[in-house]
């Protein structure tokens, strides 16, 4: 019996050392286990410090990137700012050329006007000097024209009963269309003449086209008179010398105290 429970519990102990052994074996594989989990916690661990340390790299990059585009917008900004104020500058500077231009041309205008206003005096005053002096001329003119003509009262061989000056030839209703300077009349002719100082083209062409028929409109007494023309002055354009001569009108030039007559192709305007 005591060996029967002694071979019994001989069994039971190598039972429990089998036990034991196994679960010491499934023990070093758990530590195994554990160590290989801590291998991947320290490998983990050591990423995650890697990873740390790009995330503070990144971090400090972001924040060096954030701080130079906060610098740049701040630049845009001040730039923006200083273009800002350039253009009021530039603005106000605008405004001041503007009203200092309208300052000028206003000035310069009335300085034109005043200019224009001095220029149109002395013109205004100028003309009428040269007008007195114009019509002095003409006076005088006439006036010697006058004193030849009368002593004989005769132009182109035929003697005149009368001679008159400043004649006006008068319209229906007493209005005045133009004046004779000299005019002589006999029985069956007339003289007129015209005087001037220094004798033009367009003096003839208006005695001969424009007074000429006035005469011979309206002053009727004399419609079935002979009608000469004359012109007389101090001088003679040469082409009016011609042009005078070329149409029948007779000249009589006046020098210092001589006077010449020239009748050579004097003709009746009354045929």
């Amino acid at each position: 019996m005591k060996l029967k429970e002694k071979k019994s519990a001989t069994k039971k102990t190598t039972k429990i050392d089998d036990t034991i052994s196994k679960s010491k074996n499934e023990i070093e594989i758990i530590h195994q286990e554990i160590a290989k989990i801590h291998q991947e916690i320290a490998k983990i661990q050591l990423q995650t410090a890697k990873h740390n340390d790009e995330a503070v790299k990144y971090r400090a990059e972001s924040e060096k990137y954030r701080a130079l585009a906060d610098k740049i917008r701040a630049d845009r900004e001040e730039e923006e700012k200083i273009r800002k104020e350039e253009e009021k500058i530039r603005k106000e500077e605008e405004k001041i050329r503007d009203a200092k231009r309208e300052e000028e041309e206003k000035k310069r205008k009335e300085e034109e006007k005043k200019r224009k206003e001095e220029n149109d005096k002395s013109i205004k005053e100028l003309r009428r000097q040269l007008g007195g002096i114009s019509a002095a001329n003409g006076e005088m003119a006439e006036e010697n024209l006058y004193n030849a003509l009368k002593k004989t009262k005769s132009f182109a061989k035929i003697k005149f009963n009368y001679i008159r000056r400043n004649v006006n030839v008068v319209a229906p209703g007493y209005e005045t269309v133009t004046e004779i300077d000299i005019l002589m009349v006999n029985g069956d002719s007339v003289f007129i003449c015209e005087a001037k100082y220094k004798v033009t083209v367009d003096d003839v062409f208006e005695l001969l086209n424009e007074k000429l028929p006035l005469i011979k409109q309206y002053l009727t007494d004399f419609h079935n008179h002979k009608i000469y023309l004359g012109i007389g002055g101090m001088s003679f354009k040469k082409r009016a010398e011609n042009f005078a001569r070329k149409n029948g009108i007779g000249i009589i030039k006046m020098e210092n105290d001589v006077v010449e007559y020239d009748y050579k192709t004097l003709k009746n305007f009354n045929n």
